[in-house]
């Protein structure tokens, strides 16, 4: 008996201070917030970094089904694969890893939430216009993780 009037006893003031109203609470203003930057930085065709662009016509003389097998014949750029057909492949420029190369498409980036990578093995030639390949310090305009170049 003497432990159940212990325990009420132990836990009556913090039942009380829990049930206190919230009197710190206060409304602040509301705040808009405009951003007047471009979506994406433009590529400078005259920079000093390596840049290539594979125009349309580019893309259809490699005869390549897929963004993975046309980057295969760019200098400095590795394509992984990791299974057959339909498994993932990934890419690196000048010798980095995939999580070191940035993959944007109309300036947005892709990226698999599951592994964090872009896999290009989802991606078809088909509705593409050209591809551009910035190698190196130029790829920093795109993210700070962009240490080996974007694409």
């Amino acid at each position: 008996m003497i432990r159940c009037v212990l325990l009420v006893a132990a836990l009556l003031p913090t039942a009380a201070w829990a049930q206190q109203p919230d009197t710190l609470r206060t409304m602040l203003p509301e705040i808009t917030v405009q951003s007047t930057a471009p979506r994406a930085a433009a590529v400078r065709t005259d920079a000093v970094q390596p840049t290539e662009i594979l125009t349309r016509a580019d893309l259809d003389a490699t005869g390549a089904l897929d963004v993975a097998g046309a980057l295969r014949q760019v200098p400095g750029v590795t394509v992984r694969s990791y299974g057959g057909l339909g498994g993932l492949k990934t890419l690196s420029v000048r010798g980095t890893g995939p999580a070191q190369t940035v993959l944007l498409i109309d300036g947005v980036r892709y990226e698999d939430y599951q592994t964090g990578t872009a896999d290009l093995g989802t991606l078809p030639l088909d509705g593409l216009e050209s591809i551009t390949v910035v190698r190196g310090g130029a790829a920093a305009q795109f993210g700070a993780d962009a240490l080996g170049g974007a694409v």
